[in-house]
């Protein structure tokens, strides 16, 4: 489950959205044709802001997900850099990637 915990956000981001939106869609609609339209508005309201918020847990998992791509593609190249021969450019290539923090 933690593995790939950026995708999961984005895929609960998107259940929750749909069924905040759907069912208090519905149901405020059913309310406000019974009458009671304020409840109704309410709910109908309360359910797109609902819908609106889960952008924020969406964009939280797509933000994981690619920091998870650049650690992957960062690690790459510390591989590559110290799987190069001697020389001042494989020393440079060294020294720099030495320098990036452990992820």
């Amino acid at each position: 489950m933690n593995e790939n915990i950026g995708s999961n956000l984005k895929t609960l981001a998107q259940i929750v959205g749909y069924l905040c939106l759907g069912i208090c869609g519905v149901v405020g609609f059913i309310l406000a044709c019974l009458g009671l339209w304020p409840i109704g508005l309410g709910l109908i309201g309360g359910g797109v802001a609902g819908w609106l918020s889960c952008w924020l847990l969406y964009g939280l998992g797509h933000l994981i997900e690619t920091l998870d791509e650049i650690r992957d593609e960062t690690k790459n190249l510390r591989k590559q850099a110290n799987q190069t021969g001697s020389g001042a450019q494989a020393q440079t290539n060294s020294t720099v990637m030495n320098d990036l923090p452990d992820l």
